[in-house]
């Protein structure tokens, strides 16, 4: 990346009923995107607490680069 150029973060919620589709796979491949789960219990709770700010490992790289 050049100077001054910052990465940018995606995220894609992707559900299927039984199997991903190949075509799903090979985007997942090609851009070698990775898996990440995340409660939305986890997230709703920390909220309704106060606790949004809990350090979040996954959300400090997105962030951080």
């Amino acid at each position: 990346m050049g100077e001054g150029a910052r990465s940018a973060a995606v995220l894609v919620e992707l559900k299927c009923e039984t199997q991903m589709p190949p075509w799903v796979v090979d985007v997942i491949r090609h851009y070698e995107l990775n898996r990440v789960g995340i409660s939305k219990y986890t997230r709703a709770t920390r909220v309704e607490l106060g606790e949004a700010r809990v350090s979040d490992p996954w959300l400090d790289r997105v962030a951080n680069g």
